[in-house]
């Protein structure tokens, strides 16, 4: 499967960045991706909420007030769904978004208030999904909050300084973040955009959106590696592989790039080139993302249910797996006769769930388990 990208998954390496690749006509046109402003607009709900909803300590700046109000049990109660990459207004509206969509909700109703906003991109292992025929990279980030200072020889006070974090069970006391900028989020959000066209088969509008992450960060490697699945999948390998190499002359072991190389390579024929860029990827990373997965699933068709626990519990360490192998994991344990862990197991998958609707189904699961 060719590998896209999604929310923050790479820090801009140093270096002179490429230009930005201009429109391809071969792809039919498509409606302008939407504007960095739109991005970030308040909607009139979002604006009544300020004016009314919040409690008085917000009206003063004061970040802890919203934090209280953007937390699960809030009076916003939002909650995380991984679906769709929405605007501020929309996951307002929604009142639910991944990480970077709430994060993007947050910082627009926090500068409305006049609080300083930081973006955070979270250093962690990156998690993987499959939709579409495609494998997806997710990284993670966040958002912190600051009341600016009234004396004009400081900017922020030091003492009001809250992190929102909306990943589900994400530890904040053991967190590596690094700050970027807001044209590195809107990057994301375009390049987030992209994969979610490419995952549904719009090529066009994948294409023109992650054009658009590349002009408001063009050293933005993800968004490159996403315009040459673009490429691949329109069936234009020599095209993708050309903008691969870019991402590899600035990232030598950008591991997404490596393995979408390999598959422009073989669809040219060049088998031996194809070959060494992946002996390449092996050495880089010696067992692929959702490989263990993989091998579960194979040991729980054939009733060997110890190897598929140890995979299961395997590709649940590495951290990039999510519901699936949690709900795959209850279904060995329960096969290696032990209820309690597969009790556990399968609340994790209803904790671990990317979407409402997903949650819904494990928690259904989960009550007839319980039942039983």
């Amino acid at each position: 499967a060719s590998v896209a990208a999604l929310a923050g998954c790479a820090s801009t390496p140093p270096g002179a960045l490429p230009p930005v690749p201009p429109a391809d006509a071969r792809f039919t046109p498509a409606s302008m991706p939407i504007s960095a402003e739109e991005v970030f607009a308040l909607s009139p709900a979002m604006r009544q909420y300020l004016a009314g909803s919040l409690p008085r300590p917000a009206q003063q700046r004061q970040p802890a007030a919203l934090v209280q109000a953007l937390n699960t049990r809030g009076d916003l109660r939002l909650e995380y769904d991984a679906t769709i990459t929405r605007t501020a207004a929309q996951a307002f509206e929604a009142r639910a978004g991944n990480c970077l969509s709430l994060v993007i909700m947050t910082a627009a109703l926090a500068r409305a208030q006049g609080l300083a906003v930081t973006y955070n991109l979270v250093q962690a292992e990156p998690a993987y999904t499959r939709e579409g025929g495609l494998l997806f990279t997710s990284g993670h980030v966040n958002l912190t909050l600051g009341r600016p200072l009234r004396d004009a020889g400081s900017r922020y006070d030091l003492q009001a300084f809250l992190t929102v974090d909306f990943l589900p069970g994400e530890d904040l006391l053991g967190q590596k973040r690094q700050p970027i900028s807001e044209a590195m989020v809107l990057a994301m959000f375009m390049n987030n955009r992209a994969a979610e066209a490419l995952a549904q088969g719009r090529l066009p509008e994948a294409h023109a959106h992650a054009r658009e992450a590349l002009r408001h960060s063009p050293g933005f490697e993800p968004a490159r590696n996403t315009l040459a699945v673009v490429y691949l999948r329109g069936g234009l390998p020599a095209e993708a592989e050309a903008l691969l190499r870019t991402v590899l002359a600035r990232a030598p072991e950008h591991r997404d790039a490596l393995d979408n190389l390999r598959m422009a390579l073989q669809a040219q024929g060049r088998s031996d080139e194809a070959a060494a860029v992946a002996a390449r990827l092996a050495a880089i990373e010696p067992e692929p993302p959702l490989r263990s997965y993989d091998r579960a699933m194979a040991a729980l068709h054939q009733q060997d249910f110890g190897a598929a626990r140890s995979l299961f519990q395997r590709e649940i360490d590495r951290g990039g797996c999510g519901a699936p192998c949690h709900h795959g994991l209850a279904i060995a344990w329960l096969g290696l006769g032990n209820p309690p862990q597969a009790q556990r197991a399968l609340q994790a998958a209803r904790d671990a769930s990317g979407n409402s609707q997903q949650r819904a189904i494990y928690a259904a699961k989960l009550e007839r388990f319980n039942a039983r």
